[in-house]
């Protein structure tokens, strides 16, 4: 009988579908018959690994590291078997690390752009709504259950952002960041060191470069060349269209009926 280092050989080759000259399957043919159980228990296990994986899994590089952990005798059967399994066991965890990689969840990524000459409404998948004045660009980043929301932008738009204390949304734009948890306020950014940001409600942070300001409901800040200006602003409702329509009527004569419909006309 051939030493177990030639055998060893042979049951690489076997295993790895390589061809065997007449002398090499006589002498593997004859060990097989003195170690039938263990071959099989070899095979199954080789088989599979190649099972568990992608299908092009290296058959050859595969029994090449079961090859260089065989020391053990093969009369000795159990160290043997035992010096396989704990190499199958490793193989797999590797396959399984890799599929978990390939599985892993995807992040979201949408892009809107309003090219009309009238404010475009957007909703995310978290619920946020934003509105889009025109020519103004956004590209929104984000996993569906984790993490931070991003968004970049180019132009001016409004937020309602959903509010989710565990998931920050986070606003780019040039050199300027705008981060909160959830709140309504607009952003106006023309170019780097040339953005406003007016808050309706909630908490907003503004960073530019090393300068950051915390901006509480109906506070405003101007992000410039070399500061952040922060204040009140002083017409709430009407830059953020809450203000009340007043119709003015000068020298008008309204019928009752009129006064009572929806439509209301008035003439000098």
């Amino acid at each position: 009988m051939k030493s177990s280092d030639d055998i060893d050989e042979l049951l690489a080759r076997d295993f790895s579908k390589e061809s065997l000259t007449d002398d090499q399957q006589a002498t593997l043919n004859e060990w097989k018959q003195v170690h039938h159980d263990e071959y099989v228990q070899l095979r199954h296990l080789v088989e599979a690994q190649t099972d568990c994986g992608s299908g092009d899994f290296d058959r050859v590089k595969a029994w090449q590291k079961v090859e260089s952990r065989l020391q053990t005798p093969h009369a000795v059967n159990v160290p043997f078997l035992y010096k396989m399994a704990a190499l199958a066991a490793s193989v797999m965890l590797v396959v399984a690390f890799s599929l978990f990689l390939f599985k892993r969840e995807k992040p979201i990524l949408m892009a809107f752009t309003n090219t009309e000459s009238i404010q475009r409404m957007v909703t995310l998948p978290d619920s946020s709504q934003l509105t889009l004045y025109p020519g103004s660009k956004v590209t929104y980043k984000a996993f569906q259950s984790k993490g931070e929301r991003e968004l970049d932008l180019n132009g001016k738009v409004f937020f309602q952002i959903k509010r989710n204390v565990n998931r920050p949304f986070v606003i780019h734009t040039y050199n300027i960041k705008v981060e909160v948890l959830g709140t309504s306020f607009l952003v106006d950014s023309k170019a780097r060191n040339d953005a406003r940001v007016y808050v309706k409600s909630g908490t907003v942070r503004v960073t530019a470069d090393a300068r950051n300001v915390v901006l509480q409901k109906n506070q405003q800040a101007e992000v410039t060349e070399d500061k952040i200006v922060s204040g009140e602003i002083s017409n709430a409702p009407l830059l953020f269209g809450d203000a009340p329509q007043t119709l003015n009527l000068q020298n008008a004569q309204v019928s009752s009926d009129q006064a009572i419909g929806r439509n209301l006309s008035c003439s000098d």
